[in-house]
């Protein structure tokens, strides 16, 4: 239910009042992509994922920018459980070093385990809905906003 509502308000939000309220409507009109397992869809994937932390205080950064608390990942999702995930270091422009993760989905929640990530928390876990090869979630309690997108392989070679 909550993801038909979610989908409604993106409808109504991008001009589809008609098709979001279960009217008629035109052929050409926007219609959300039927649902999609999360599960089968990013097993023996790689995603590409930014977050942005929604409760994080600021933080200056170097020439007066600042940070929302961004975390930028890749990882490849093996059908054995582990992923296989580089964190982008924004301080020194690089890559870190590539480190195994576990990874599970159950229903839409993706998890994975965070040692690497640098959260402060033992896993990242994702309320996740898919539309094509891009995917939005956020946290069970709102605590991350994500962005990404995924292709079948191990892309980057991780």
């Amino acid at each position: 239910m909550k993801l038909v509502a979610l989908v409604a308000l993106a409808l109504l939000a991008l001009g589809a009042p008609a098709q979001a309220a279960g009217g008629g409507g035109h052929d050409d009109e926007l219609k959300p992509d039927p649902h999609v397992d999360v599960k089968s869809t990013f097993t023996g994937s790689t995603i590409s994922v930014l977050a942005y932390r929604s409760f994080s205080k600021p933080a200056a950064q170097a020439g007066g920018a600042s940070s929302a608390g961004k975390l930028l990942f890749e990882a490849w999702l093996r059908d054995d459980g582990v992923a296989r995930v580089r964190l982008w270091d924004g301080d020194s422009g690089v890559w870190r070093a590539t480190a195994n993760e576990r990874w599970t989905v159950e229903g839409d929640l993706f998890c994975l385990s965070a040692g690497s990530l640098s959260i402060g928390a033992p896993r990242l876990c994702l309320d996740t809905l898919i539309w094509g090869q891009v995917f939005s979630a956020s946290g069970p309690k709102g605590e991350f906003l994500v962005k990404g997108n995924w292709k079948k392989g191990n892309v980057h070679g991780l």
